[in-house]
């Protein structure tokens, strides 16, 4: 903070020596040239214009706090062009959400200022951490309380935030990779069924990652052609017939619920199985958004 303000300092010295020096120089080309005050006006009528010249307006981050809840800290939300991108709402790592966005705002401001290209803004991950990325350089890390409040993933609340940047920076927005993938993307129940192998492992025990998905899929058609409801307990899987039932325990906690299988996924490389949101609050793994977890095959469809 204390180099920043120095540097803001030396940056209105600057602007102060140089609109001083130009006042010098205009001073002292009239007084040398007192025969010809119309070619010193029309000088100085000329220099005034260019002085007047508004520069390129360009897009400027800014924050604003709030009050969110009494018992809580203020809130912040990022704005571009007053456009809100990004908001705030949970302390972390010891910083408050006004400073989470202060810093999001300079980062941007400084991108900005570099001319960087939007395009380049892409969302991520870090230590398992869901953050949006700028030039390979971390933007802002995803808040937990505000994807939980809106029934998203980190990664999913990190990926609608690194879009509204890019938006409001005149970039299109980013498009998942497994945007196209079966269900998901609202392709046929025929295709889907038609990617997948299907294999009989009932009683087979299965460990690996897994995740969840809600929100924008709620509603949609899974593969098994019925509507996705991100408040039932069900779950994708790659190979399992549909309505397979599977027990999943969370390896962190031993927490377990019951799922039934209507969907395909997921088809990130390590991730075995895909759960309802509700299905992840029950193992409590929907904030962190991904968990180690054992899968037990109960019934086979």
């Amino acid at each position: 903070m204390n180099g920043f303000k120095n540097v803001y300092k030396m940056i209105l010295a600057s602007g102060l020596f140089v609109l001083m020096s130009t006042s010098c120089i205009t001073n002292a080309n009239v007084l040398e040239d007192t025969t010809n005050s119309a070619q010193s006006h029309s000088l100085e009528t000329l220099s005034a214009k260019k002085v007047l010249v508004q520069p390129k307006k360009i897009n400027i981050a800014r924050y604003n706090a709030f009050t969110y809840k009494k018992d809580m800290p203020k809130a912040a939300g990022v704005y571009i062009n007053n456009k809100q991108v990004a908001y705030f709402i949970e302390t972390e790592g010891g910083f408050s959400p006004e400073q989470r966005a202060k810093s999001l705002v300079s980062r941007i401001n400084l991108f900005i200022s570099n001319n960087g290209d939007p395009k380049t803004i892409l969302p991520g991950f870090q230590d398992g951490i869901a953050i949006g990325r700028a030039n390979n350089k971390p933007l802002f890390t995803s808040d937990s309380k505000v994807a939980e409040s809106l029934h998203i993933t980190n990664a999913e609340l990190a990926r609608q935030w690194v879009n509204n940047i890019r938006t409001s920076l005149g970039a299109p927005k980013f498009v998942r990779d497994n945007s196209l993938i079966a269900s998901r993307s609202g392709l046929s129940v025929a295709f889907s069924r038609k990617y997948t192998e299907v294999k009989k492992v009932a009683g087979k025990e299965q460990i690996g990652i897994a995740s969840w998905y809600g929100g924008f899929f709620n509603g949609r058609k899974t593969a098994d052609g019925s509507r996705f409801n991100t408040h039932k307990f069900t779950a994708a899987h790659k190979t399992l017939p549909f309505g397979s039932l599977v027990k999943v325990t969370n390896l962190q906690n031993s927490k377990t619920c019951v799922v039934k299988i209507t969907d395909r996924g997921p088809y990130i490389p390590g991730r075995i199985i895909d759960l309802s949101a509700a299905a992840a609050k029950k193992i409590d793994m929907f904030t962190s958004g991904i968990s180690k977890v054992k899968l037990e095959v109960i019934e086979i469809n």
